[in-house]
């Protein structure tokens, strides 16, 4: 029999290795795809990287000046108070009981040194040495000293009832608004003070705030505190010698304070009240120029009393020379030892001039 199945057939070797050629062919590709894809996401990875790391660069570039500006920064310079600039001197001398005073200090107004003094820093009561804050505060806080006020009842009513001094005025006397300092300073009057007071700032209290903002703008810290213009005594009414000696330099570099302090007599304008108007007076000026202050001559005064502070008195004078002094006292005797107190520290303490 013929072997029909002898010829070609569809499971034959050839065509096996044409399957298996055609498989390894598409192997390969899809190897190579795959190597393509890989090699595709290793690119784009790298890419990735590399620009995450170059915005990165470019942001710790960007923020370093920030960084190097805020590094190079001067500190802030502070500012030296005027209180802080007080200092004892090298040759600083306790003041003994030759002064009757408990309280004293001189400061040469020029160098800020503080030449001698007893209780320089202890707590005292200034009575109506706090006037001469409130003087410096109006003139601070002011600008038209033109025009008139009108004293009123509630501030008679004040005076009376705290039994402050005053300069005289009426109910409802109508006076120049110019004329309340002198009042202040050179009559010790409670009625002009807190009349100024209440034009200045509009109440009283108010007024009282900006003295404290004004005490502490010098620089006079806790041991400084003021709760009414005049000087009435209060637990919460207090400073030192020391502190009222830098307030007393503060007014006399304001040219308009340092007018009504060195002025000795004042005469006020007539009013319907008082038709030959009314002559102020700084008695301590006066005073001081019978005794005996050295070499100083005595300019400007202002003094309290009150009966839990005793006598005290602020003063500024100049030596022959020209150096300017300041002197304070509290809690004399009297008011003519406070006088005589004061000559005592010019004399005793400020350095005399060599002969030429």
């Amino acid at each position: 029999m013929n072997n029909l199945s002898s010829g070609p057939s569809s499971g034959s070797a050839p065509s096996r290795r044409k399957k298996k050629k055609k498989y390894r062919i598409n192997k390969r590709k899809l190897l190579r795809a795959i190597l393509l894809f890989l090699l595709l996401i290793a690119a784009l990875s790298f890419g990735i990287s590399k620009a995450v790391s170059a915005l990165r660069k470019a942001a710790e570039e960007e923020e370093q000046p920030q960084v190097t500006a805020q590094t190079q920064q001067p500190e802030p310079v502070r500012v030296v108070t005027l209180s802080e600039q007080f200092k004892n001197s090298p040759g600083f001398t306790v003041i003994g009981s030759e002064i009757a005073s408990n309280y004293s200090v001189l400061i040469n107004a020029d160098t800020k040194e503080i030449i001698a003094g007893k209780n320089i820093n202890e707590k005292i009561y200034p009575a109506s040495m706090t006037k001469v804050l409130a003087l410096l505060t109006a003139a601070e806080n002011c600008t038209d000293w033109s025009g008139t006020v009108n004293f009123s009842r509630s501030v008679e009513e004040y005076c009376f009832v705290n039994k402050c001094s005053v300069v005289g005025y009426e109910r409802n006397e109508v006076v120049l608004l110019s004329e309340t300092p002198y009042g202040t300073i050179l009559s010790s009057g409670a009625d002009a003070t807190v009349t100024m007071a209440e034009h200045v700032a509009g109440t009283h209290e108010a007024f009282v705030d900006l003295m404290n903002q004004t005490a502490k703008s010098l620089g006079l810290g806790m041991s400084t505190h003021f709760s009414n213009s005049v000087g009435i005594y209060a637990d919460d009414h207090y400073t030192t010698v020391r502190d009222m000696a830098v307030i007393m330099y503060a007014a006399m570099r304001n040219s308009f304070c340092k007018e009504v302090l060195t002025t000795r007599t004042f005469e006020t304008a007539p009013t319907e009240n008082h038709p030959d108007g009314q002559v102020l007076t700084n008695l301590f000026l006066l005073r001081v120029g019978t005794k005996d202050p050295g070499s100083v001559k005595v300019t400007a005064a202002k003094t309290g009393y009150v009966g839990e502070a005793g006598f005290c008195a602020v003063s500024y004078g100049e030596a022959e020379d020209g150096t300017p002094y300041i002197c304070v006292t509290a809690d004399s005797t009297g008011v003519w030892q406070t006088v005589i107190d004061h000559a005592a520290i010019y004399k005793n303490y400020v350095p005399q001039a060599e002969a030429q």
